[in-house]
């Protein structure tokens, strides 16, 4: 990345400046535009990096143990004409190694119709596949339309592996597509009420202008956020903690970006 312009600040320090320096607020209300928006995609991607990290050095060691003991109870499932059948008794179901509670019931005899009553999350019928949603709901998928399928042991133990290895690669551009535009959504609407503080406080400063410094002054909850969620830690309401501390550096940012730019000692000496 190139270095800044003489008196600019680096887009690598602006997460720390945006905590700290009503000097930067400045700058970015008088000269970021484009830049703001450049900062924040920066930001978001940065912000998926340590999920990243902790999914390669956690979960996905739990996720492969946890999927091996699936597999192993696994029966070859072959669906012709739109009918499920299988190399076992039915109805088969398949333990959580751990609870000894059923994970998934692949039924085709008919006896099991929903996931009513059980605690699995994935039920398998003659035409049907159900995947638990929540405790009241679950999706339903019409088999009917599949001709020639056949998913043995193997084929899921080399499927899982594979997303296990490169899963998390493949989606990060998609999480972080979709984080950057819920963002921008976000700081425009952030950037609404900051101008209504403006016009209440009788301060000249364009739309724009809010919506740079509104991008700075979201960026201490994304750290905060990142932080508590890569350590587990819980925070509740936090979507209303986030919002209260978005606002209170948004007007923090707005009163340094309109006041009055004290002179420098260079400005006195001339």
């Amino acid at each position: 990345m190139p270095p800044p312009p003489p008196g600019r600040t680096s887009l690598l320090q602006a997460p720390l400046q945006a905590l700290l320096s009503n000097d930067f607020y400045r700058e970015v209300g008088r000269t970021w535009r484009a830049r703001a928006f450049i900062y924040l995609l920066l930001l978001v991607a940065a912000s998926w990096v340590p999920a990243l990290i902790q999914w390669y050095m956690v979960e996905k060691q739990i996720m492969s143990v946890q999927s091996q003991d699936f597999i192993r109870q696994m029966p070859t499932i072959t669906i012709r004409g739109g009918e499920v059948t299988i190399n076992a008794d039915n109805p088969l179901f398949i333990y959580d190694a751990e609870t000894g509670e059923p994970l998934a019931i692949i039924d085709t005899s008919g006896e099991t119709q929903s996931l009513a009553g059980t605690s699995a999350s994935v039920l398998l019928t003659r035409n049907k596949l159900f995947l638990r949603k929540n405790d009241l709901e679950a999706q339903t998928y019409d088999l009917s339309s599949l001709q020639n399928v056949v998913l043995t042991p193997a084929d899921a133990r080399s499927a899982m592996d594979f997303f296990l290895s490169w899963g998390p690669i493949l989606f990060y551009p998609v999480l972080v597509l979709v984080s950057f535009v819920y963002r921008v959504v976000q700081v425009l609407c952030f950037a609404l009420l900051g101008l209504q503080f403006t016009m209440a406080t009788r301060s000249r400063m364009s739309y724009q202008a809010v919506v740079s410094i509104t991008i700075i002054a979201i960026t201490p909850s994304i750290v905060i956020s990142t932080i508590l969620s890569v350590a587990g830690i819980p925070l509740p309401m936090d979507w209303v903690i986030y919002f209260a501390l978005s606002m209170v550096y948004l007007v923090i940012g707005l009163k340094a970006a309109t006041a009055p730019q004290e002179p420098s000692p260079d400005d006195h000496a001339t």
